[in-house]
């Protein structure tokens, strides 16, 4: 049989109250969700803080979706209809009449260089940007019951799929989804495209 230090015991019981128990490992820090647990009990009975981070953790100039204001999202064709797939990159040198009016971007994604005009900055959709026809890219690696979800971490989000569409459906809007081509994407999956 194994017995538990009280501290152990008390921080498990929090946690299996919490819902914290994916967040336990040997070694590792208790981190609590968000709104869950703010503090572990000490063997003397006082509180001690958890360490670890409370929900997503992003680095200064970071939104939600872990863009940053030097991204760009970009097409190799110019953009006519349905949907077409939007790569994340970085401009390393902007358009000029040398180039054509092309900009050189580096695809963060595949780690190779694209000449192209077809590029915009964006920014996560708010409810006054859900309108019909608004050009839009989604989330395309988190996907549940047939609706596209937002990035679960940095990883994914940098270098996951995303698509790029026009807003076709708002009549779900107050259930917090819109239609971006054919497909049912979350809100907070989406970021609105700006030139």
């Amino acid at each position: 049989m194994v017995r538990l230090s009280t501290t152990f015991a008390a921080l498990f019981l929090a946690c299996l109250t919490a819902g914290c128990l994916g967040q336990l490992s040997a070694g590792a820090g208790l981190q609590a969700p968000i709104g869950g647990v703010t503090g572990g009990i000490a063997e003397g009975g006082g509180e001690v803080p958890l360490e670890g981070p409370v929900g997503p953790v992003y680095a200064p100039g970071e939104d939600h979706h872990w863009m940053q204001a030097d991204d760009y999202f970009l097409t190799e064709e110019p953009y006519v209809e349905g949907w077409v797939w939007g790569h994340l990159a970085k401009m390393k040198r902007p358009p000029s009449p040398d180039s054509k009016d092309q900009a050189l971007f580096f695809d963060v994604r595949d780690s190779r260089d694209i000449w192209t005009r077809f590029y915009w900055r964006s920014r996560p959709a708010q409810p006054q940007d859900v309108v019909l026809g608004a050009l839009a890219v989604c989330f395309n690696d988190n996907v549940q019951h047939d609706v596209y979800r937002a990035p679960p971490n940095k990883r994914e989000a940098r270098a996951g799929q995303w698509f790029l569409g026009r807003i076709t459906d708002v009549s779900d809007a107050y259930k917090h989804l819109v239609r971006v081509s054919v497909y049912d994407c979350a809100v907070d999956a989406v970021r609105i495209l700006v030139r």
